[in-house]
Order: C-alpha cells, then structure tokens, then sequence
C-alpha cells in the first residue's frame, strides 16, 4: 500500500477487508503483502461471510456467539445472551463445535501441506493463506497454488470442500449412524490452563 495515496490506501484497505469475507477479488497484489496484513487476511477469511449468503467461513453471527458464550463462563454465569436476548443451549454448542472443528480442519490442513511440499518456516505463511482462503472458500492466493504438487492440490480442493460444506454438517454426516449409549458415568475432574 505504501505507493498509494491515503484515498487509495483507505480504499483499498476497505476494499480487502470485504473480499476477504466474500468474493476474492484484489485490487493489490496479495503475494506482496506484509506478513502481518497477510495475518489480518487469514483471520478475516477464517471469520467468513453472515450466514445466508455464498460466503465460506465460520460466519460472523457464529463467531459473535462463540465470544459471548466465553464471555459468559468467564463471569460464570448461567445463559448466553446478546443484545438482551438469550441464546438457544444449542446453537451455543453448534458455534463452539464449528469453531473447534474448523480451526482443527484449517491447522490440519496447513500441517499436512507443508509435510506434504516440504515446507519450512518461510512457507509458513503462504501455506496458512492458502489453506485458510480455500476453507473459506474466498479464492485469494499469494501464489503458491500454482506452485502445488498434485497431492498439494487435491488437500487444497478437500478443505474447500469441507468449508463449503461446513465442519459441522460433515460431522453430524458421519456420525448420524451412531447411536449414543444409555450410560452416565461419574465426574470426572481434570486440572485445565
């Protein structure tokens, strides 16, 4: 951005934190990026779109519901709310679920990419862009797709597939066979963080 005016660092500043969510079009070569707007991108991508829309991600309102069901444990209270509205127990385990499998399916994808090309840490964030813009189904590269092995390749199209579909949908999908035991076992207490 540094040659542009201030209007058109605006602009285009504006411009990628909208295609990021969205369409994958850029207006500044992606590849020339800093690291830490590469970093911003990955996080938008990984956020996505509002639900209802052609967007990949984990979407906006399940992010919003992920955070305020932290926010929720951290003052140790009882019901989720947002804008003086409780949110469903359900939908509070939906968006924990998608934003845990999603992360998984998205750190997953990056670790076998680089095992897959041999990457180093120099590779690390080229793989992580790619991974993420293909999860979010966005179509931005820094131009290491084209540098893909086959096998590089078919991992990008499996995490686009799975983002299109949903890491939740995918899982209930697989696991809709099972039928849950009708055993209760004691508590457990584990020491965490």
């Amino acid at each position: 951005l540094q040659p542009l005016s201030l209007k058109g660092k605006l602009l285009a500043s504006f411009f990628g934190s909208v295609t990021t969510r969205t369409a994958g079009f850029n207006t500044v070569p992606t590849g020339l990026m800093h690291v830490s707007t590469l970093m911003i991108f990955v996080l938008l991508m990984f956020i996505g779109a509002s639900p209802g829309g052609t967007g990949g991600g984990v979407k906006t309102t399940t992010l919003a519901i992920f955070l305020a069901s932290m926010r929720t444990m951290i003052y140790g209270q009882d019901r989720v709310s947002l804008f003086k509205r409780t949110i469903p127990r359900k939908e509070v385990r939906n968006s924990i679920i998608i934003i845990g499998l999603s992360s998984l399916v998205v750190v997953l994808g990056i670790l076998v990419l680089l095992v897959i090309e041999g990457g180093s840490i120099h590779d690390m964030m080229p793989a992580m862009f790619e991974v993420t813009s293909a999860f979010g189904t966005v179509g931005l590269s820094t131009g290491l797709t084209p540098k893909l092995s086959p096998l590089g390749r078919v991992l990008i199209t499996v995490v686009m597939f799975i983002g299109r579909t949903g890491p939740l949908t995918l899982a209930l999908a697989i696991s809709a066979n099972k039928s849950a035991p009708g055993l209760k076992y004691s508590e457990g207490r584990i020491m965490v963080g």
